[in-house]
């Protein structure tokens, strides 16, 4: 594959409130919507679109790291979906925008130290992680047994391993990206993006349009040099992001805006279909600006369904490796996944049952391991203002 969760495959941030506390400026936190509901649908679809981008794993051979040729002939639905499974990638990108639009709300105006700070990411992140790498290195163990070769992704070693285990994989280190649970790649690159937002705080606080559009120029400056990695992609992205929040606030005010917006989104697709990523930054970023416009004008039910989709993105994101696994381990015969997998009964009971899963792996291991770390670490009354759900 970000995505990360986007990357992103993307990096994932909590569901979010805006503390009431150090405003950036009093007419940005006068018009700020308390919850970015829409946006947790938005980051929802786009891991979704990363399941989609990921469903090419299931023509995979055993011990390559490519699809069989031809393999689009028998995907399903291709002929209306060829969107979502050529160009699902790209969601690592709007992943990473969404993180900075996040951090933007909830931290620019949070008087909250850089230990709380980093005990939130940890409690957020890491858990699940870990335990979706113990898992994933189990089923590779037993495909390996099995089959002579590892599945999707390369065997492991004692140095990938220990890259994962730090969130390091996405650092440009060898063999890192391609191992394990492959995905989390572009949370770890994000792990980094977070320090040093976190460094550039004040300055972000004193020129929050200025500022972020500054950083995202240098990092496009060093891709254009030929020191582009994933770290500085997913800072771009993510500076991005940051800009784009503090612009909603100075827009929220105008009349017609979010149906600018919103066309402007849909033009700036079109214009950019030839270029996917300049179409998520143009037209995602778009889409995202009139989310935030519009935080105010829906209705309960349908910021109900976008919490809960939101809520699912992560475990979407790292546990549909683990599934990819097991089920070639439950149907060993060479051809028989390929085959199953080109049913579009088989793409929907696929989808329908990471949600499910990504749903009970909420419930039942995020977010109490969240809450726990919390209250071990920083204690019932953290002023960090990001709750547990």
């Amino acid at each position: 594959m970000t995505l990360a969760s986007v990357p992103s495959e993307c990096g994932d941030e909590d569901r979010v409130s805006n503390p009431a506390s150090a405003p950036l400026s009093r007419q940005h936190q006068a018009s700020a919507p308390t919850d970015l509901a829409l946006l947790n649908g938005v980051r929802g679809l786009a891991a979704i679109a990363i399941l989609f981008w990921h469903y090419q794993h299931f023509y995979f051979p055993v011990g390559l790291m490519a699809p069989v040729p031809g393999f689009t002939a028998h995907l399903p639905g291709y002929a209306v979906l060829w969107p979502l499974y050529d160009f699902g990638n790209y969601a690592v990108q709007a992943f990473w925008m969404l993180s900075g639009v996040v951090f933007a709300h909830v931290y620019l105006s949070a008087r909250s130290s850089g230990r709380d700070f980093a005990i939130n990411r940890f409690a957020r992140l890491y858990p699940l992680h870990l335990l979706t790498f113990v898992v994933v290195g189990l089923l590779q163990g037993a495909v390996l047994s099995r089959f002579g070769a590892t599945f999707i992704y390369g065997p492991g070693d004692g140095w990938t391993a220990l890259q994962h285990l730090g969130m390091a994989s996405g650092w440009g280190f060898p063999r890192g990206r391609e191992s394990f649970n492959g995905p989390i790649w572009s949370v770890s690159a994000e792990v980094v993006v977070y320090a040093l937002f976190w460094f550039a705080r004040p300055l972000l606080r004193r020129r929050p349009v200025a500022a972020p559009v500054l950083v995202a120029a240098m990092a496009m400056a060093l891709c254009a040099v030929g020191l582009e990695n994933e770290i500085v992609r997913c800072l771009y992205h993510f500076m991005l992001g940051v800009a784009l929040y503090t612009l909603s606030g100075a827009l929220r005010t105008g009349q017609g805006v979010a149906a600018a917006a919103f066309g402007a989104a849909v033009a700036s697709a079109a214009v950019a279909a030839a270029n996917p990523s300049v179409a998520i930054i143009a037209g995602g970023g778009a889409v995202m600006l009139t989310c935030l416009l519009l935080e105010r004008r829906v209705g309960r039910p349908l910021t109900r369904v976008c919490d809960w989709l939101g809520d699912n993105t992560y475990g979407l994101y790292l546990w549909h490796v683990p599934v990819q696994l097991s089920l070639l381990l439950l149907f060993p015969a060479r051809h028989a996944l390929p085959a199953l997998a080109s049913r579009p009964a088989f793409l929907v009971a696929f989808l329908v049952g990471m949600m499910l899963l990504a749903r009970l792996s909420f419930l039942l291991i995020e977010r109490p391991a969240r809450i726990l770390i919390r209250r071990r670490l920083a204690g019932q009354h953290s002023a960090v203002a990001v709750p547990a759900a």
